[in-house]
Order: C-alpha cells, then structure tokens, then sequence
C-alpha cells in the first residue's frame, strides 16, 4: 500500500492550460497542460491529442524550446521561453510557420501565471481557454498558419 501511495505522489495531478484547435490538421484538438506536485509547482508539462502525448520539461522549454509539430521538414510550432520558471511560470513564445513557401514565421507571447495552485495562460492580460489555428491555403494547399484566433 505504502509503495502504492508514493506512485501516486510521483504522478502528481494534471492542470488544464489551454485547448488548441488545429485547421492545418483536419480542426484536430490538442490540450496543453502542467502535471504539478502536491505544492502546485510543475513537474512536466505534456501536449494531448487523440493517440498521440508529448511531455516536455521546463528545462527542455528553457534551453531552446519544444517543437509541438512538425510538418514536410520545418517546425511548424515551436514553445520557447529563456526565463520560464516551475515554480512562478514566465513568458511563452509560440513561433510558429506563417507562410511555408517565403519561409516566414510569426511569434505569438503567452504569459502564464501561478495564481494559487492553478495555472493560468493569457494573452494581453486576458485568460486563454482555447486557440484556433487559421490555416493559410495556396492553390488548395496548406501552407502554413494564417493566423491564431483566442477565445476567451
């Protein structure tokens, strides 16, 4: 039973970020979120989607970001951060592939905040409950993310 127990606290408890909802990839759901320890501080932090999970560490986040997708070769979305911090969070820069024939890329901040034992995403000062991927078309071809659609 003991050994049970300390599985358990070694798992911590999930915390919902955001949803992401994906055009470019058939209006495909992802969910971002923190598994956090009994303090509420962030042990990792993952990216759900129906058969696929992905879970990356702070440090991963710090040290040259996480590609979230990648897609015929390039990042298409990109997490990076050079001050996040597991125990008061920070600024998230979501780089991500504008236009994939010029080669461009746009950058979307987040800022996440600790507020008690929950988590929170905003996007100027406002809490981000879902983000809506716009796809960019080109002869009936994705080419890249036309824009990132917040809703509140």
């Amino acid at each position: 039973m003991i050994l049970f127990l300390n599985s358990l606290q070694l798992m911590g408890r999930e915390v919902k970020l955001f949803e992401i909802i994906s055009e470019p990839e058939g209006n495909k759901k992802h969910v971002l979120a923190f598994t956090v320890d009994d303090e509420g501080d962030i042990l990792k932090a993952s990216r759900r989607s129906t058969g696929s999970v992905q879970n990356f560490s702070v440090d991963e986040l710090n040290e040259g970001g996480v590609v979230l997708y990648r897609a015929e070769g390039r990042n298409a979305i990109k997490l990076s951060s050079n001050s996040f911090d597991r125990i008061h969070g920070g600024d998230v820069l979501m780089t991500y592939l504008s236009d994939g024939i010029t080669n461009i890329y746009n950058k979307f901040p987040i800022v996440v905040e600790r507020v008690g034992d929950l988590w929170v995403a905003k996007k100027d000062g406002k809490k981000i409950r879902k983000l809506i991927l716009k796809s960019r078309m080109f002869f009936g071809k994705v080419i890249g993310i036309r824009e990132i659609i917040v809703k509140h």
